[in-house]
């Protein structure tokens, strides 16, 4: 996010998990497929997944005050 682009400790966090999360290579994980900066941005190439995501289904139920059924959290995890 571009207000934290100036905090040293964050974009070093950034770059670290950057590093790790290129390495992964797993059915269930979005690949990212490069890491890079230009104009004091960092950014990273990923793979688009479509779909809806948790955190957009999680306030639909929040919002119809129904909890998580277990066997759909066990499916996300």
């Amino acid at each position: 996010l571009q207000r934290y682009q100036h905090n040293p400790d964050l974009c070093q966090m950034f770059k670290d998990e950057a590093h790790v999360v290129i390495q992964l290579r797993h059915p269930n994980i979005a690949a990212v497929y490069d890491f890079n900066e230009e104009d004091d941005q960092l950014y990273m190439v990923m793979e688009f997944v479509d779909g809806k995501p948790v955190s957009r289904f999680r306030q639909e139920l929040f919002q119809k005050k129904i909890d998580l059924p277990l066997p759909y959290a066990l499916y996300i995890i």
